[in-house]
Order: C-alpha cells, then structure tokens, then sequence
C-alpha cells in the first residue's frame, strides 16, 4: 500500500438501546460546507478561484498516450467541488479492502460512495446539488425541473444527458416485462409521474398532485432515475433484435432478455467495466478478489482543482465471513472497514489500533435507530394477547421496565444518549418530546400500569392474561451478537415486572 494513506476503521453510530436511539459526536470535524455546486460557486464564498486542473499520474500518461483527452475534456463544464475533510489528498495508491461474497463490492460500498441526482445536507436534512446542479418546482409543486451538469460523462467516456433518464422511464419504468409493479414513490397522488426532456440537460417530472417530497427521493436511492442507455440499448428488443439478445441471455444461463438486462441494469458499478458515475470502476472479479480502478471521467474536484479520486485502485479480497473481516481490519491488512464494522468490538479496535497502524474513527449514521422492539398489534393467533398489546399501558410499561442507562454502559460503552426509538436530532422532523417519551428506568409505574390493566400476579410472580393463563410472550430477533445480549438483558428487566418472554433466534 502506497505509504501515504492511512489505514481507519470507520465505525457507524446511529445506536439503538430498546424503544431508543444513541447519538455521539463525529471523531473528525466535517467542514461547512464540505463541497460547493461549482467552481464559481467556491471563489464567490472563499475568493479563490481555481485556475487549472490538476490529474493523476496514471490518467497523466494515458493522455500522454493518446488513450485518454485531457482532463479538462474529461470534467464537466461545472464539476462539483469538494473541500477535504482534512488536507489535500496525494494521488495513487492502492487500497486494500475486503467483502464476505464475490456478489458484494463489501466495503468498496462504503469507500467509494453513492451518488444520486441531488443529495442531503451534513446537517441531515437539507437538499443539496450533486449529479444535478440545480432545480426547480414550478406548478404549485406539481412540476419538478432539474437541471444537470453539462459535459458530464460515464466512466467509459459516454455523455450524460437527459437521454439517461428518459431511457430509466420510458423503457425501463414502462416497461410492464421490466417494472411490473410501478414504483408508488413515484406515483402520488396514485398516478405515476411523467418525465420530459426540456433539452439535452434539463428534464422535468410532472406529478398528478403536488409532490414537494420528490427532491428528498432524488437524494436518496430512490434518486437513481438514471441508466447508460448507450450501453444498456444493447440488452432491450427496443433497440436489439429479441433473438439476438435471447442468443446472449441463453449463453449467460438466463431463460428470458429480461433477466440479461436486469444483470447489467445498475449503475453501482456491481458488473465488470459496466457504465457508472461513481469514483470508481469494477474491471475484474475472480472468485476470490475483485478490482477496480479510478473513473477518468469522475466529475468531482477538490478545492485545488484536483480531479478526484485520490486513490488509483482497489483490490477486494473476498473471505468467507464478517468476523474474518474484522480480524483482516484488526491486524492492519485493510485499509478501511466501515460497512460490517460493530460497535460492539469497539474496544478490540482501540486495543489492536497502534498495532495495526490505523485509527478509529466514531462516525454519525443516518438511522434512527439499529434495533426496534416492535410489538404485534395485529397478532391473529390469540385475540386475547392481542388485546394486551394494543393497550398503550402496556406498551408504555414496558418501555418504561427498560432501564438504558445500563444498556448505554453495557453495550455501548457509554457512548450513547438513551432515547426513544424516533428520527436523528439533526432531523428537521425531530421532536425532544417525542424523543424521551416514557423512556425513564421507571419499573414502580411500570408495575402500576400493568396493575391497572388488571394483569394480577400469580403465585410464581408472573402476570396472569385476563383468560387466566400466564402472559408470555416470544421476542425473535435475526442473528447478532449485540441483539443476543439485549435480549438477555430485556429478559431480565421485563421479568422484574411480571412478564415472562423468551428470546429466539430467527
């Protein structure tokens, strides 16, 4: 690994303990802003202005070749700038990562990032640019321009245009053997949105009803309304012979075109040398390693003018678990861990982190919360459990039996704030109120609430259902560690009330 990168173990925290979430502050200070919409963008709030563009010295020397037009030819006529989160970064390198499945980019994922027609804010709630560079609601909210990056191109060097998008719609959405099923995120009003091509890089979505939400689903995955139509045409009877693609679907083990077409359908850079606008691109997969090497039409800078990325390659080593994962990260041979990364081995990392030469680094997720006890309202099988869980006295009590103070400090080495289950602070739908209710270590009221309920104790200390038969419920949970030991703990909590539950494994 090229001696300028350092090696970090990113560990995501958005934590849950029981009916609540914990937040912590970010180990690294994240700039305001950390990127700008364009170069003009950047000198009229800084005052500097970006002159030239600077490359690698490999994409350097494939212009040199001939292979490659220069950088300038390659970035778009405003390409979005990045300010480093801590210095200007060095070009080369490798960076050495690892995945549990030869199907999975692992924490490539993670490394290399996702990029959506418009993106959130590092407050967690403002709509900012990214693949386009601006928008605009017009129609009472009924109509949505967006307006893209002109000159902006595929990593193979395609033009990105308003075509992408029309071809995601028109013959993919509409496409009944392609989308049987109409996505509703994109149907208010239950009538699914048109898409219009104003010109070559500008598109307008017009909604049945007004739809100011549209913004927050281009920011997210449901933003990727784009696919390369120059590379996916060959894989659609609209625009290839069906017994041509039959031929191919036939020779690549698929039954129906639809099948080849949804391999290659993705824009995440999952398929060999398949068209992406991510940082990087997948050029090999053996089936114990994947590579990929930088995007040279990466339309992303930094604030010196360096087209980005950084890094020259990943090399992704597939293993056949997480834990394998972990100890990989633990003695230094990754380069970053993040996606399968737990705060659970917190310690282990800060233990192993002078020895394996890396740093660790505390990072807020964006989930309101990793576990959520979720209890059956609409439990068919016992009418009278039924009833139980549909009183709110006794989901209240059972919230408030929960005592996350000790949670905090045994699960999560008390770096949590203990609160309910709800949306992150950061975001603008975020209520104090609804963040701390009911979630006090209040077993006394909890005991009062299941009393008014009527739910006597019997003679081995457990509550008795109105039928007189012991109350006792089943709490399944997927397989983790963490839940295994929340479990155990909930046991314990909810018995000192009088409720008997067993905890499975699902």
């Amino acid at each position: 690994m090229n001696r300028c990168l350092v090696r970090f173990i990113m560990v995501l925290l958005s934590l849950i303990l029981v009916f609540s979430t914990v937040s912590i502050s970010l180990a690294q200070k994240v700039p305001k802003p950390n990127f700008y919409n364009t170069p003009a963008d950047y000198q009229r709030v800084t005052g500097k202005r970006i002159t030239k563009f600077g490359e690698s010295p490999m994409l350097a020397e494939l212009v040199k070749q001939g292979k490659l037009p220069p950088v300038d030819k390659r970035l778009p006529k405003d390409p979005l700038v990045v300010v480093p989160i801590e210095e200007i970064g060095q070009y080369g390198g490798q960076v050495n990562l690892f995945t549990n499945s030869p199907n999975s980019l692992g924490e490539a994922d993670y490394f290399t990032g996702y990029e959506h027609i418009l993106g959130i804010a590092t407050d967690g709630s403002s709509v900012t640019p990214r693949i386009a560079r601006g928008w605009k609601f017009t129609e009472g909210g009924k109509t949505l321009t967006i307006y893209l990056r002109k000159g902006m191109r595929w990593s193979d060097g395609a033009p990105f245009t308003a075509d992408d998008i029309l071809f995601w719609y028109e013959d993919i959405i509409l496409n009944d053997e392609l989308t049987p099923v109409k996505p509703v995120y994109w149907s208010p009003g239950g009538k699914l949105m048109k898409v219009e091509k104003v010109d070559d890089y500008t598109v307008r979505l017009n909604f049945a009803v007004p739809y100011p939400m549209a913004t927050y689903r281009l920011a997210h995955e449901t933003g990727a309304i784009y696919r390369p139509k120059h590379f996916l045409k060959q894989f659609h009877p609209k625009y290839t012979p069906i017994e041509e693609i039959n031929k191919r679907a036939k020779a690549e083990g698929f039954e129906k075109w639809y099948q080849l077409f949804g391999k290659y359908n993705t824009i995440n850079a999952t398929e060999v040398n398949c068209p992406t606008l991510r940082s990087f691109v997948l050029t090999k997969r053996g089936t114990d390693f994947l590579v990929m090497e930088r995007n040279p039409y990466f339309w992303q800078i930094d604030t010196a003018g360096n087209q980005l990325p950084y890094i020259d390659r990943i090399f992704i080593s597939v293993v056949q678990s997480i834990d394998i994962m972990d100890m990989k990260a633990i003695s230094g041979e990754a380069d970053f861990a993040g996606r399968r990364t737990s705060l659970e081995n917190y310690t282990l990392y800060k233990e192993n982190e002078k020895k394996g030469n890396y740093r660790v680094l505390l990072w807020q997720g964006l989930w309101g919360s990793n576990f959520i006890i979720e209890i059956n309202q609409t439990y068919k099988e016992d009418p009278v459990l039924r009833n139980i869980f549909r009183d709110v006295r006794f989901r209240r009590a059972m919230s408030l039996a929960i005592n996350r103070e000790e949670l905090n400090q045994m699960l999560y080495f008390g770096l949590g704030v203990p609160r309910q289950t709800t949306v992150i602070p950061q975001s603008p739908y975020y209520e104090e109120s609804f963040g701390s209710a009911y979630t006090k270590y209040d077993p006394e009221t909890a005991n009062k609430l299941l009393d008014e309920m009527g739910l006597k104790r019997g003679t081995d200390g457990y509550r008795l259902r109105p039928d007189g038969k012991r109350l006792e419920i089943l709490l399944e949970h997927v397989p983790d560690a963490t839940a295994t030991r929340l479990g155990e703990m909930l046991v314990r909590y909810w018995d000192a009330i009088g409720v008997k539950v067993a905890v499975k494994e699902i």
